[in-house]
């Protein structure tokens, strides 16, 4: 379904409207407030009920509604006791980063993710937020885990590379949706450009949220004469990515907290990503570095560990899994595919390019967030000076 159908649906302005749009229910004019437990039930029981009959005696007084951790772009609540449907909890996504997340794009990429069995279970959206699935008896990943040397976390990076190349082989972008991902120019650079606009703009006109002590902070971070975001932006452009890397859509934000994990024995693992919000046509090579440089944390404080970033050694084995899985994916559909070290090699050498490009995509989103947000509940300035930092001391 083209997200231009969710503009169109935000032209009624009947307050109790509701379309179907990606075959699930939209209710353009139901706001949910981010504060009260009780509109995000009367909200998920809006959507949840829309297509079937709630016992005489539901009310959502019985419902248990529980704040989710993890999130710093949305808040996430659990709403669990639905009685008699195929599932008992369902997950409320409020949105945030306004301005930076084209929602009506993100929201109908979600839906085809989930028709594609990549993504779990788009069940409909109200207007500052959707309803999704709860994936029941998973939890969210721990940064350390995808850096122990032990038996559970070589199978947790083994499923998690696994997971990669299935995203990266096997989505089809859906005919609606190819004039905003184009697999012929992938959104990094222009997405890197219009966050550096954004946050100079935004430091410009003093419009940060936390004020003038703000502004500067922010300034000194990514506009000094020893280091201007601008300036390295053209050089990994010109001098260090290689724009013949190859191009896929990309989940673009492979943190400890969006993979969800769920083991039933010590072999039975299963991983399934979640939060597809900046996801996109990239570099492949992007998602992986990402990922590696996500080793580090830091989303919980905004002070990363960079000991923890995977050694080259991890990082061989990480690939090497990753592309033995595009190989099996691939049209001969090789499952006992074997891929030569020189590959696993070229890539880590992409690798390597991209782990600079990311550290100063984060470090500008951090810096527009901090900008619309402030940073009392996050401090986003601190997260930023330290991905422009560790870009500094890898370059």
């Amino acid at each position: 379904m083209s997200p231009k159908a969710f503009k169109e649906a935000r032209e009624n302005s009947d307050k109790n409207f509701v379309t179907s749009i990606c075959d699930k229910p939209y209710f353009p004019n139901l706001v949910a407030n981010a504060t009260s437990l009780i509109s995000v039930a009367e909200i998920a029981s809006q959507i949840v009920f829309h297509k079937h009959t709630p016992p005489s005696d539901f009310s959502v007084q019985n419902l248990t509604v529980t704040r989710v951790s993890g999130g710093i772009t949305n808040v996430l609540y659990k709403v669990s006791n639905y009685p008699d449907l195929p599932y008992s909890s369902v997950l409320v996504r409020i949105f945030g980063a306004e301005g930076m997340i084209d929602r009506d794009i993100e929201t109908s990429a979600y839906a085809s993710l989930c028709d594609a069995k990549i993504a779990h279970q788009y069940l409909g959206r109200f207007a500052n937020g959707r309803l999704e699935g709860w994936l029941e008896g998973y939890s969210p990943l721990q940064t350390h885990q995808l850096s122990s040397i032990n038996s559970e976390s070589d199978l947790i990076r083994r499923n998690i590379a696994q997971q990669i190349a299935n995203l990266h082989s096997n989505f089809e972008i859906p005919n609606d949706l190819q004039p905003y991902f184009s697999l012929e120019k992938p959104g990094m650079w222009d997405q890197l450009f219009s966050w550096f606009q954004q946050a100079n703009e935004s430091v410009n006109s003093q419009t940060f949220k936390d004020g003038n002590t703000a502004v500067e902070h922010a300034k000194s971070l990514f506009l000094s004469d020893s280091f201007h975001v601008e300036t390295e932006l053209h050089w990994l452009q010109e001098d260090v990515v290689p724009n013949t890397a190859e191009v896929a859509f990309c989940h673009n934000d492979i943190l400890a907290a969006n993979i969800m994990m769920k083991q039933k024995g010590d072999d039975d693992l299963h991983i399934q990503l979640i939060d597809f919000e900046y996801g996109g046509t990239n570099f492949a090579a992007f998602d992986i570095a990402n990922h590696f440089n996500e080793y580090a944390g830091g989303t919980e404080d905004g002070v990363p560990d960079y000991s923890l970033f995977p050694s080259e050694e991890k990082q061989f084995a990480f690939i090497k899994t990753y592309l033995e899985q595009r190989k099996k994916f691939g049209s001969d559909g090789d499952i006992n595919a074997k891929v030569e070290d020189e590959a696993v090699q070229i890539m880590m050498e992409e690798v390597r390019g991209f782990v600079l490009a990311n550290h100063l995509y984060w470090g500008l989103w951090a810096v527009n967030q901090a900008a619309a947000e402030g940073c009392d509940e996050f401090d986003y300035l601190l997260y930023a000076k330290n991905r422009f930092k560790r870009y500094q001391e890898t370059k």
